[in-house]
């Protein structure tokens, strides 16, 4: 995935923040709401680990949060593999990608398929 949105990242359209970034001694909790407290745009990459998270579907209530007060755009959820996401979604009214939630692992080509250039397509209409 992220070798696929390297040209977006070259073009300036995404710059990526994950918690790998995070400094040894940093408070995680705070830093990952500063980071996210910044940002407009949100990927979430869904998957039983995910959805096994608490503190994952914590960030994940936090941007709605930011979304629904204005202070962000988007919260992009992105099936990785297949897992109950529509329970965790419930009545959350975003689209999720790939194209009808089908988890990226069930494309056969999972490089250059049509779900990176769905996502692709999406975020050049989110930065027009």
């Amino acid at each position: 995935m992220e070798k696929s949105l390297s040209f977006l990242k070259q073009e300036g359209l995404l710059y990526e923040w994950f918690d790998q970034k995070i400094l040894p001694g940093e408070n995680i909790s705070a830093k990952i709401k500063e980071e996210m407290d910044k940002a407009n745009i949100f990927a979430f990459l869904i998957s039983p680990d995910f959805i096994d998270s608490q503190e994952c579907r914590k960030e994940w209530e936090y941007a709605y949060q930011l979304c629904t007060t204005g202070r962000a755009g988007f919260r992009i959820p992105i099936v990785i593999r297949a897992c109950p996401w529509l329970d965790m979604l419930k009545s959350d009214a975003v689209k999720a990608l790939p194209k009808d939630g089908k988890p990226v692992a069930l494309y056969e080509d999972q490089d250059s398929g049509e779900h990176n250039k769905e996502l692709l397509r999406t975020e050049r209409r989110i930065h027009k």
